[in-house]
């Protein structure tokens, strides 16, 4: 596999949580060190026997804290990247993954990724280039409900993905690849927009964004190791 650890955004396998100051986090294993931070209380997610959270669209979910923006922001690309992701949906659409800024002032900046309401379709992957449309892929091969799913997509001119390890025909359904524009004020979340709308109903297995378009050969690698269990990039660090 070619894909450099460097070319990590954040790795998430959702079973790690330590707590720092009071707080609890879910460990990010990248090299940004970018963990998410649970709100507290009802938000909260629910650590799964499985090794996943369940996100009740309350809304609930994990967000990244405020002083990391900079941070953040200086690492996520704006061109091409690869979204790795294992879930399952129990009911309806939500935000998995979202640092989308809701449209304001008419431009919509940022990337998300949204499970669908529907059982026959896949998530779609945002892509917000600064403008009123907002562009988006998703995979031909329906994920269903209530069942657990790996997902592989590349954002780019013409995208690649896989789901459950067979080839699910990602497309531009809406728009074209572009420069993703985003909002450096707005806070990324997990399990519902930034904002605190389209909950996610469901379990998270694992996350993570790399930079750039991995190839062909390594998405077919990441998701043979993901349909396996085994979560690429996460290793206990001591």
């Amino acid at each position: 596999m070619t894909v450099s650890f460097q070319d990590v955004v954040f790795a998430f396998d959702f079973s790690r949580i330590e707590t720092v100051g009071g707080v609890r986090y879910l460990w990010d294993y990248g090299p940004n060190q970018f963990s998410f931070a649970f709100p507290g209380g009802a938000a909260d997610p629910t650590p799964q026997l499985d090794g996943s959270l369940y996100f009740n669209a309350a809304p609930q979910y994990l967000s990244l804290p405020a002083g990391q923006l900079a941070r953040f922001y200086a690492v996520i690309p704006t061109t091409e990247l690869t979204l790795l992701l294992s879930y399952r949906a129990d009911a309806g659409a939500g935000a998995l993954w979202s640092n989308w800024n809701s449209a304001g002032g008419g431009l919509n900046k940022g990337i998300s990724v949204l499970a669908q309401v529907s059982a026959a379709v896949a998530p779609r992957f945002y892509q917000f280039q600064g403008g009123a449309p907002q562009p988006y892929l998703l995979g031909s091969i329906a994920h269903g409900l209530g069942r657990k799913n790996v997902l592989l997509y590349t954002m780019e001119a013409a995208p690649r993905g896989l789901t459950n390890n067979a080839t699910n025909g990602a497309a531009w359904a809406v728009g074209a690849f572009g420069a993703t524009v985003h909002d450096t004020a707005i806070v990324p979340r997990i399990g519902c927009y930034p904002a605190g709308v389209s909950g996610y109903t469901g379990a998270i297995y694992y996350l993570a964004l790399l930079r750039g378009a991995a190839s062909s050969q390594d998405l077919s690698s990441l998701s043979a190791l993901l349909g396996q269990g085994v979560k690429p990039f996460c290793w206990r660090q001591t």
